[in-house]
């Protein structure tokens, strides 16, 4: 029977801290590795950081939602949070330039999280944003 693993966050960067503890009972319950553990862990902070940084235009306190749960060697993270809505899958690919005085800012997070998973998609759910992380661990990620 597949168990469903739930973390909810404030929107308070503090909260990453909560992230860490929660992947512990992650990684014991569908049996992580440390390097998926280290991995999932980085992805998790890069995108809730990006949902508290970006998705609200308010002072209000939001709830962010992680859920993972595992079926045989695929491993499902999804993050849901009632920010404006954004599609990280749309993003365009940041240009890599030459030297950091031509860099811009923005993209590269995703650009991680992309490189990291097997899958990543969005959808719009009513007024909730669902980010979906997949990792297939029996395949390399892309």
């Amino acid at each position: 029977m597949q168990k469903d693993y739930v973390l909810v966050l404030a929107n308070h960067l503090d909260q990453l801290a909560l992230i860490e503890t929660w992947l512990k009972d992650v990684a014991v319950g569908v049996g992580l590795n440390s390097d998926d553990v280290f991995n999932l862990q980085l992805l998790l902070n890069e995108a809730v950081t990006n949902v508290i940084q970006h998705a609200y235009t308010d002072e209000n306190e939001h709830r962010i939602t992680i859920t993972a749960s595992s079926t045989y060697r695929v491993l499902s993270v999804i993050i849901d949070d009632d920010g404006i809505p954004f599609d990280p899958s749309a993003y365009p690919e940041p240009v890599l330039t030459a030297n950091l005085q031509e860099a811009v800012i923005g993209g590269l997070g995703i650009k991680l999280i992309r490189s990291h998973t097997t899958t990543m998609t969005y959808r719009r759910v009513g007024e909730q944003n669902q980010l979906t992380l997949t990792l297939d661990r029996s395949q390399p990620p892309r």
